[in-house]
């Protein structure tokens, strides 16, 4: 079965394969490159399958059965190992030497410097084409679009950077999918040689010193505040904007999160569990283990912002330039200067991603001025690169050429007051877990500061670290003794912990009152947990008939009945996470109904609303939705001010005449304009002197718009819209329908259209552009334009304005 034939189920599972594929064992790996394939379209199964066939044409309705024949047969495996090219042997090793996930813009650094070109009759024949993909029209890409075509390594993603659908431009590189698979049975076959040499390696100069690497800390910074805050995964299988903000919240030395999480899943730090992304068992010790240059490949990758020097590029796709600058930088075999880091660029730079705006040619010398920058700018001052000197001749060091210097004294100093002054350059790989245990202040060039909090250490503790392990390697590490008042409070919060206890799948009675549940206490045995409820000693007893039973892992039960007024009553039994969420914030009516407590903006936890909403039948009504929206803080409360309306079918002439210009205030709709109560008078006279004397009648046209929300970025509408998925609620969207113009089909934006909508899910589309698939409430409308079909997909980007309802 060839599965699926359009993009988007397979662009799914792939994201499901780089969340998880790195701290899977290898069965389930390979489990996931199969599953990848079985989604690809059918004519991308077929070339896989000929590739897999030594060059013979197989069907459609076979290809399936022909590639799942060779991937589970270790006989068929081993000969297609053996019938590897040069460069396909190459490609592969160095993907396997990477922990088989690459960026595949590294990987063309890599066959450009040593020469290993694909095949160029591919460019404008029937070879460069499968399905609704072709090879992109530049230097290099046919190698790439064979490794990938052939099956032997999988993209992260349709389409990609390498495999492309028609008319797509050159200047969207940038955001398209770039990683690629290897599948890990074929690793243990690969042979265990050398990378080819480099076909003209540069000239060498002495190295500089080493500097300080703040990396493994900051990852380590990460990996705490992922404890303390799981990630969540949307529908569409990427990191929830939302948890990554609450993630920001706790781990504020580091800037720039996502890259950082990317780094932890690819590297086994973190892993995906259902719906969630967690820190995996021994991440910490697991952390020392990696050398500091695969931390900084893997951070360097495709998840970077631009850097200011990126503005001043002269060229569009600066955004792939600098991942190849990043891939020459790790690929250097020693020290070299800066024109011979700029002639490889020029080596490993496609002639056809040098182009300016419109399509035209770019200066000789553009790609060597904005290396120059780029060694200067961020690369600098991250640590990747020392550059020393100016011209041509200037050295550059790598980071991972730098000559290390030696450890001079203390990790550390531990102060009273429980700050933590670490000298990140005396830091040993097995002292990292200990930092584990306080949370990251601020990282400076030569120093970090950390803080010591019950929170962080009790995380430290839950990760594994124990007490005594942790007083001694504090004491250990520090330039002064450890304060007595310092080890009492660590002592005193272990012990905190200590007196908590886990019970897993445990049963927990609850009764009317005390003395019932002491009446059960001497009949069943067990733990008594507060005044009211009972642990019982095992599982030998039964319930009353009529009991009511909440399970604690199965879905929230809705008791909730909201009437319109906003008041409720509970029907049921309550679970104990509701009994928390509405202590203190309900009162009671005296007809005996519940109202919710008025709260300041902000006061209530963001997740008070979702949670409330998971246990209500029915819906909220809409108006103690938007209370509740503003309690929380998710959204912002009423503005009022005291200001006149001045209305006339053509106000915005008469905001522009002379007398009266300045004292117009903003436009609040097409015939409709503010005036500020000190200028009410001021206006009425000028008015008056020019013969248009104002009268009491004010009629305002019904505007469904008003109400709207108005947003220009896009990754604003989509965060807004993944929270309105998030928490089932409908969308008053008004947008540009998409159409296509002239004989390319080059999509713009169309007539206005405002509807309600049921967001369903986010999808990204050609060129990485995301669409809203939504469904319209009610039924659709009738007449010229009017669009048949309930179902929407709509462009982002052409979203102009939006409301929750």
């Amino acid at each position: 079965m060839s599965g699926p034939t359009g993009p988007e189920a397979f662009r799914k599972a792939n994201v499901k394969a780089a969340l998880e594929a790195p701290e899977a064992v290898q069965e389930r790996k390979a489990r996931a490159f199969d599953e990848s394939i079985s989604r690809l379209p059918r004519a991308y199964q077929q070339q896989i399958a000929s590739r897999y066939s030594g060059g013979k044409a197989v069907s459609g309705a076979r290809a399936a059965a022909v590639i799942a024949s060779v991937r589970s047969s270790p006989e068929a495996l081993r000969k297609l190992a053996a019938s590897l090219s040069v460069l396909e042997r190459a490609a592969l090793t160095e993907v396997a030497r990477q922990g088989e996930f690459m960026d595949g813009w590294a990987l063309h650094v890599f066959l450009r410097l040593r020469d290993l070109r694909g095949d160029p009759r591919v460019f404008g024949s029937v070879k460069g084409t499968v399905g609704d993909y072709v090879v992109p029209q530049f230097t290099g890409a046919a190698a790439l679009w064979e490794l990938l075509t052939g099956g032997l390594l999988l993209p992260e993603a349709l389409p990609n950077a390498w495999m492309q659908p028609y008319y797509s431009r050159l200047d969207a590189l940038g955001g398209l999918a770039s990683r690629v698979m290897l599948d890990p049975r074929l690793v243990p076959l690969l042979p265990t040689e050398p990378a080819p040499p480099l076909t003209a390696p540069p000239s060498a100069v002495p190295a500089a010193p080493g500097r300080t690497d703040l990396t493994p800390l900051r990852m380590l910074e990460v990996l705490r505040g992922v404890r303390l805050h799981p990630l969540g995964v949307t529908k569409t299988g990427t990191i929830s904007r939302v948890s990554l903000k609450n993630l920001a919240r706790s781990v504020t030395a580091v800037d720039d999160l996502e890259p950082w999480v990317i780094a932890g899943l690819t590297l086994g730090l973190l892993t995906r569990e259902g719906d969630r992304v967690t820190v995996t068992a021994n991440a910490e010790q697991q952390l020392t283990t990696f050398d500091s240059p695969v931390l900084r490949a893997v951070l360097s990758g495709p998840a970077g912002r631009p850097q200011p020097e990126d503005t001043r590029a002269a060229f569009m796709t600066v955004s792939v330039v600098r991942r190849l600058l990043n891939a020459v930088l790790r690929l250097l075999p020693h020290a070299t200067t800066q024109g011979e880091v700029i002639r490889l660029m020029r080596q490993v730079t496609p002639p056809e991603l040098l182009v300016a705006r419109y399509g035209q040619p770019v200066r000789s010398d553009a790609l060597g001025t904005w290396v120059a920058e780029a060694l200067r700018g961020q690369l600098s001052t991250a640590g990747l690169v020392h550059v020393s000197g100016e011209g041509e001749k200037a050295a550059v060091t790598p980071a991972h050429l730098m000559t290390p210097s030696a450890l001079s004294g203390p990790a550390w100093i531990l102060q009273p007051n429980f700050d933590l002054l670490v000298y990140p350059a005396n830091l040993t790989p097995q002292q990292w877990p200990l930092l584990a245990a306080a949370e990251a202040v601020r990282f400076d060039e030569q120093t970090a500061s950390y803080r010591l909090t019950r929170q962080s250490v009790y995380a430290a503790l839950e990760s594994g670290l124990s007490l005594p392990d942790l007083l001694a390697g504090l004491q250990a590490g520090s330039a002064t003794p450890l304060a007595p008042g310092v080890q009492r409070s660590l002592e005193d919060w272990a012990a905190r912990r200590d007196r908590l206890t886990l019970h897993r799948s445990a049963t927990l009675l609850e009764y009317p009152t005390p003395a019932e549940r002491g009446a059960a206490l001497k009949k069943l045995g067990g733990t008594p947990v507060g005044e009211r409820f009972l642990l019982p000693a095992g599982t030998n007893f039964k319930l009353p008939s009529g009991t009511p039973v909440l399970l604690a892992d199965a879905p929230p039960t809705a008791t909730f009945s909201f009437g319109p007024d906003g008041s409720f009553r509970a029907e049921g039994s309550v679970d104990l996470h509701a009994r928390t969420l509405l202590r203190g914030h309900v009162t009671t009516r005296p007809d005996g109904r519940l109202e919710l407590r008025p709260t300041a903006p902000g006061g209530l936890p963001a997740s008070f609303l979702p949670d409330l909403e998971a246990r209500v039948k029915g819906r909220l009504p809409g108006s103690l939705r938007l209370q509740l929206g503003v309690w929380s803080g998710q959204t912002p409360p009423p503005s009022l001010s005291s200001v006149a309306l001045l209305s006339h079918p053509q106000a915005a002439a008469l905001a522009a005449h002379p007398r009266l210009k300045g004292l117009i205030g903003p436009v609040i709709g097409p015939n409709l304009f503010t005036v500020d109560a000190a200028n009410v008078d001021a206006v009425r006279r000028a008015l008056d002197a020019l013969g248009l004397s104002p009268s009491e009648n004010l009629a305002v046209p019904e505007n469904r718009s008003a109400e709207l929300t108005i947003m220009d970025d896009t990754r604003q509408k989509r965060a807004f819209l993944e929270r309105a998925i998030e928490a089932g609620q409908r969308v008053l969207v008004q947008y540009n329908v998409e159409k296509y113009v002239g004989w390319s089909g080059q999509p713009t934006a169309g007539r206005s259209v405002l509807e309600e909508l049921e967001p369903l899910s986010i999808e990204r589309g050609s060129g990485n552009t995301p669409y809203l698939n939504a469904r319209l409430v009610g039924e659709p409308g009738k007449g010229r334009g009017a669009q048949a079909s309930r179902e929407r997909h709509i462009r982002i980007q052409y979203v102009t304005g939006m409301a929750l309802r």
